[in-house]
């Protein structure tokens, strides 16, 4: 005998959707808006600077040698634009349970700030200095191979080279990552309330060696590709997570992407996906569908080679790599931490994000438009004020 009464049994909804937790942008807190009263309109505003002088001896009753002196001119332009299109049908925001629109919307804007975080933190490659695994007494040449035994010496090098650079204590900082953080913190035995107990809005988290400390999940970051041949049937790349197949016949599946005669071709081909990944190519790639995967690789920009493929990655940080063939090895894989003074990046957003709604013509629905416009410069004063701190992504995995 056997009972079935699961027909009486209720279902329910919760009454809210579940959270997207988004990174936390550091860039409000770090930014110059020096120029953003200036550009209410208009799209470009000019900053020149000056060559330096020097001094000379004078002999009594001698002519001195006039120097030269001249003026370069640096411009901040208004001139990216980003939008986040989506539709929604009137009688789906009739009848859903929560409200639709409202809901993407405020995703949207969240995106838009993440993105204009991420290429706020990828200026860090315009600074004048840098460090890499020689300043904390390592290789040179090659980025920094981080332990809790040299942590204090990066930040150590880092605060020597914006010194020598005449920039001020005042106001410096350190965008670091989430395992740099996790070195940190066993680097002083766990002891966070040493970061002086300090955390707060905008990712800060604490003050250490001089430095407020600001954790992100959206630095720079770059590495390459080598493959030793073409790449075999099935074989796959994982870029954060993204499972990429090579196919050798006829591409079909999303992730896709076509095996050719020739290894050059074949990484051509593996560049254009990845910098277009929402985007299907007759017989070369296949677009990726979920959306989780297409957020996952946004802000890479790929290039190739005969025989390697190079990413630079606004936002990709930690980013983790690997080949399913063994001998195909990633290589060069680098975050770019950010230390530097406030102020040193200008950043002039003339159009915070917002929601435009377009009525579509021929459907009870409307399109709705959430979009930013901005601009952001390193001018050659806040470069001086910037280190680069190079660090092997590939040891914090």
């Amino acid at each position: 005998m056997a009972n079935n009464l699961t027909a009486f049994n209720p279902e329910y909804w919760s009454n809210r959707m579940q959270v997207i937790r988004f990174n936390e942008p550091v860039f409000r807190a770090l930014a110059s808006y020096e120029e953003r009263a200036m550009l209410k309109n208009g799209d470009t505003v000019h900053r020149p600077y000056r060559s330096r002088m020097t001094v000379q001896s004078y002999t009594k009753n001698t002519a001195v040698t006039v120097q030269d002196i001249s003026s370069t001119d640096e411009y901040l332009s208004v001139d990216i634009t980003k939008v986040v299109p989506f539709y929604v049908d009137d009688l789906d925001e009739l009848q859903n349970k929560w409200p639709t629109v409202n809901k993407f919307a405020d995703d949207a804007g969240k995106e838009l700030y993440d993105f204009i975080d991420a290429d706020f933190l990828s200026e860090v490659v315009n600074a004048t200095s840098s460090l890499d695994d020689a300043d904390v007494g390592g290789t040179a040449g090659t980025s920094i191979d981080l332990t809790t035994s040299n942590i204090a010496k990066m930040f150590a090098a880092a605060g020597k080279k914006l010194d020598r650079q005449n920039v001020d204590r005042k106001g410096r900082y350190a965008v670091i990552s989430p395992t740099v953080h996790q070195l940190l913190l066993e680097k002083m035995d766990g002891k966070d309330t040493n970061l002086g107990d300090e955390i707060g809005m905008n990712g800060k988290i604490g003050k250490y060696m001089g430095f407020e400390l600001f954790l992100s999940n959206n630095l720079y970051w770059t590495g390459r590709w080598t493959p030793v041949d073409q790449p075999t049937d099935a074989a796959t790349l994982t870029i954060a997570g993204v499972v990429i197949t090579f196919e050798t016949g006829t591409i079909g599946d999303a992730g896709e992407v076509k095996v050719e005669t020739d290894l050059e071709t074949t990484l051509t081909n593996l560049k254009n996906f990845l910098n277009a990944p929402g985007t299907s190519i007759s017989a070369k790639h296949q677009a990726l569908t979920n959306a989780d995967d297409l957020n996952a690789l946004s802000g890479i920009v790929a290039t190739s080679t005969a025989t390697y493929l190079e990413i630079a990655w606004k936002g990709g940080s930690e980013a983790v790599v690997s080949s399913s063939e063994a001998a195909d090895l990633w290589s060069l894989e680098t975050v770019y931490l950010q230390f530097g003074q406030k102020g040193a990046i200008d950043l002039v957003i003339q159009q915070a994000p917002k929601v435009v709604f377009k009525e579509v013509q021929d459907k009870l629905g409307k399109n709705v438009l959430p979009w930013t416009m901005y601009g952001k410069k390193t001018f050659v004063e806040g470069a001086r004020a910037l280190v680069n701190v190079k660090v092997n992504s590939a040891t914090l995995a």
